[in-house]
Formats: structure tokens, sequence, C-alpha cells
């Protein structure tokens, strides 16, 4: 949620009257105030973070999962920064995937990506189509991240057969 696009998105869930029973995962609370979404600190890289994940999507009756938990710029840490996107996203799907078998709450997935994972190459066409090949990060570990994180999400979704939606946000920067 201390991401810019998390941020944002949790400020407009709250001010849309026609949102209900949100549930915040992060590790720390959010500076904002929340007037109808319920709070849970979990760290995704602690140990266990699947099990701690599984029972809140359990206990709250989470039916939609919107993963948005990813650094907005590089981090000088790569090993941290990998741990948070790609560690953190598989324990995550792991919960979801432990939700989808036993209490079945769980009916689809939003992840935020970046069309960085597309790769800012000389021979991409001008517009990129959505089935393109994700040849983003060689050598550039903060992107290279973002596209192991896709591949987590097929991952999902071969293993669940969940709607995963994929938002691959475009930086302005």
């Amino acid at each position: 949620m201390h991401g810019v696009a998390g941020a944002a998105l949790v400020r407009r869930l709250e001010a849309d009257e026609r949102t209900q029973g949100l549930v915040l995962l992060d590790r720390r609370a959010p500076a904002l105030p929340l007037r109808k979404t319920v709070f849970a600190g979990i760290d995704l890289t602690a140990t266990l973070a699947d099990v701690a994940l599984a029972e809140t999507l359990a206990r709250e009756r989470v039916d939609v999962v919107i993963h948005a938990a990813f650094h907005d710029r590089p981090r000088r840490d790569l090993e941290v920064a990998h741990e948070l996107e790609v560690l953190g996203t598989r324990a995550l799907f792991r919960a979801v995937a432990e939700n989808v078998r036993r209490e079945g709450t769980v009916q689809n997935v939003v992840v935020l990506g970046t069309t960085m994972a597309y790769g800012a190459l000389p021979d991409n066409p001008q517009y990129v189509d959505e089935d393109a090949p994700l040849r983003g990060g060689s050598g550039y570990p903060f992107v290279a991240d973002k596209v192991a994180v896709e591949a987590e999400v097929a991952t999902l979704r071969a293993r669940t057969g969940l709607p995963v939606a994929m938002l691959r946000l475009a930086d302005a920067g």
C-alpha cells in the first residue's frame, strides 16, 4: 500500500459508495484514514506469510484479490526487492490457491504489473499486443522481477483456473 498505485487504489475504493468489505493486507498500517477497510498486518516476505494470508482470506471471505505490493522504482538492495516482488507474490498465490482448494471464496485476482515487462526494444512494434512476448529485464533486475511476477501469474492461472487480470501500467515517469 505504500506504493503510489496501491495507495491511489485504496483511496479510490474507499471513496466509491459501491465498494464494501475491503481488506487491506500490508506490513504497516496506512497513513490515510480507513472508513470501510479492515487492515491486516502481514509481511509478504515473512516466514509462513502464505499461512497468515490464507487464514485472512478465509476469515474475511475475500472474493477478489488485488495484488499491488510492488516497488514503483528500483531499489538498491536487489535481494530485498526480489523477496517482496517475486517471493512475496509466490506466497500470496500459494494462499490464494489454498483458498480455492478449501474455501473457494476467492473468485478473481488482479495484479498490477508494468508495460516495462515487454522490454523497450528497437524491434518492438509501435503498438504492442497483449500477447506479445515479455522480453524486458535482461540485465535489469527491477524489470526482471516484474517479468518473474508475470510467470507466477501464469502458474496461478494454470494451478487454480481462476481468472487473473494483469494490469500493465505505463510509467509516465
